[in-house]
């Protein structure tokens, strides 16, 4: 697995660390630098006290609503890695994929935070996909969504 931390005072500014079951999996330099850490003596403990700290953040429970200072840089990111336009945050449409083919994760996950109501319908079904827009104009409410689809 893979973490993205993000800095609160700019969330262009990232890192991603690959991360197991022992903890993360970075050098010392590399950690010291993103985060501005002085070189002590101890930066042979910095990775233990670095995997200890960061585990008293980790949520017991996934929270929907996130505040917009946490959602928009995660909307970006996965718009970005879905190569999806980060502008596209209008919900316009569902519409079920062809084949055997199910929704991406990045598109799961974006509807998750941006229409958590709208995502609770198709949660389970995992061959619906959401369709979004950079133009807020055809932005559509849930109801005529879901009344679109259940006309088709």
């Amino acid at each position: 697995m893979k973490a993205k931390i993000m800095r609160e005072d700019d969330a262009n500014i990232s890192i991603t660390i690959p991360v197991n079951v022992n903890g993360f999996i970075i050098g010392a330099k590399e950690l010291r630098e993103f985060f501005g850490i002085e070189y002590a003596s101890n930066v042979g403990e910095i990775l233990k006290q670095f995997n200890e700290q960061f585990a008293r953040f980790i949520p017991t429970r996934v929270e929907l609503n996130k505040p917009d200072r946490l959602k928009n840089p995660m909307v970006n990111d996965l718009s970005s890695s879905d190569s999806e336009s980060p502008n596209k945050l209008y919900c316009f449409a569902v519409r079920r994929n062809g084949g055997n083919r199910n929704r991406t994760p990045f598109n799961d996950n974006k509807t998750r935070l941006l229409r958590p109501d709208l995502y609770s319908h198709f949660c389970d079904d995992r061959t619906i996909s959401f369709c979004y827009s950079s133009e807020s104009e055809k932005a559509e409410t849930d109801e005529e969504i879901l009344s679109k689809f259940g006309s088709r």
